[in-house]
């Protein structure tokens, strides 16, 4: 046991030094050249628009059937209702992540329930590797933090949120931008230093050094 948190405790300490050695050496851009991030980028309203344009006659009519369940919902449970059709219906239909996770995520804050609001966090989270669109992927980073911090908001103590959230962060659209990353590193320690032998944070703890 002293052996693993020997290790541990090493394993944290070389992270920090790779993240703080790494934070030194990158140089600073001015402001003004500053772009616009990837979030700014890509609107998913706008993208649902277009995706409604491609479909099919029949497609378009059950669609506005199931957009106006949201509108003249005045119950809570009709609302949640309308937004988990829709993304049934984007996921098997049309076959579109984005507007899946989308409604999906807007009836978990709805709901404001741990469970949901964690199952839509990572569907964001686990799209973000295998996403190649750099907008759409700055886009899914901002979900997915938002939704680990309302979850960890209903639930603090909960330590794979915590690690759900520096994942977030350091998979996400600004990796390889110190202040996101360390972010990242800040609530995966809070992880390690209460449990050094919890792998999946010291996994996540060396990319994030490694960035």
């Amino acid at each position: 046991m002293k052996k693993q948190i020997i290790a541990a405790s090493a394993g944290i300490a070389l992270v920090a030094i790779l993240f703080f050695a790494g934070k030194t050496s990158l140089p600073k851009k001015p402001a003004a050249e500053a772009s616009p991030t990837p979030s700014q980028l890509f609107d998913i309203q706008n993208y649902i628009k277009e995706s409604k344009a491609k479909a099919s006659p029949s497609q378009s009519e059950l669609l506005a059937k199931m957009e106006n369940g949201i509108s003249r919902g005045n119950v809570k449970e009709q609302q949640i209702a309308a937004f988990e059709q829709l993304a049934a219906f984007y996921k098997d239909s049309l076959k579109l992540f984005d507007p899946y996770a989308f409604y999906i995520s807007e009836a978990a804050k709805l709901d404001n329930s741990e469970k949901k609001l964690t199952f839509a966090a990572h569907l964001f989270l686990d799209n973000l590797r295998r996403e190649h669109d750099d907008t759409k992927q700055g886009w899914q980073t901002e979900q997915a933090v938002d939704l680990f911090k309302k979850a960890l908001a209903l639930n603090p103590e909960n330590t794979d949120l915590k690690i759900g959230l520096g994942s977030s962060y350091i998979y996400g659209r600004q990796t390889g931008d110190a202040q996101q990353t360390m972010l990242g590193i800040q609530e995966l320690l809070s992880v390690v230093k209460k449990d050094s032998t919890n792998m999946k944070a010291q996994f996540v703890l060396g990319v994030g050094g490694a960035v």
